[in-house]
């Protein structure tokens, strides 16, 4: 019982890690590819504590805004304001 109800954790915090990672991707941050179509079992390799269950310590990620995402969220300069910065930075997603 306790083995099913730890599969069905890990499936669970492995679709939201990946929703979280496409949700930041779709946003304009940079993520590769690669690190938004993991498997399962590649999450269980890169995440798992080896007992089957997830450290959540491992699922944690950061991701910079790409250069069309920080050009958007940029104000025009002004003269009070010649070199202004974006309004938008790193984001550290932790579970």
């Amino acid at each position: 019982m306790a083995d099913d109800e730890t599969r069905r954790e890990t499936s669970r915090l492995w679709r939201v890690w990946k929703t979280t990672k496409q949700l930041c991707y779709d946003r304009g941050y940079e993520l590769a590819e690669d690190e938004l179509d993991v498997s399962l079992d590649q999450f269980r390799d890169q995440c798992g504590d080896g007992s089957g269950a997830v450290n959540k310590s491992k699922m944690n990620f950061q991701a910079r805004p790409s250069e069309a995402m920080l050009t958007k969220y940029t104000a025009l300069p002004t003269k009070s304001n010649p070199n202004p910065e974006p309004q938008i930075g790193t984001i550290y997603v932790e579970f």
